[in-house]
């Protein structure tokens, strides 16, 4: 990966990032391991509950990609 991964809302670059095999997928694919920082996106969400969040990050052949996932604030 060329530049850290990116969380919204907030627009929050991962403190840690890592590529990690796959070992259970039948091709070249990869897991991606990140770490954002936790105030920073309690900041950037003013409520608790459900929030869905959004991760993207490129790779160093330029190609670009993206997670969703949701995460319960309490």
């Amino acid at each position: 990966m060329s530049n850290p991964l990116v969380l919204y809302p907030g627009g929050i670059a991962a403190d840690e990032q890592k590529l990690l095999p796959d070992e259970t997928a039948e091709d070249d694919s990869v897991r991606i391991r990140a770490v954002f920082d936790r105030a920073e996106l309690l900041a950037a969400t003013p409520y608790n509950g459900d929030v869905e969040v959004t991760v993207i990050g490129g790779f160093i052949s330029g190609l670009y990609f993206y997670g969703t996932g949701t995460v319960t604030i309490k």
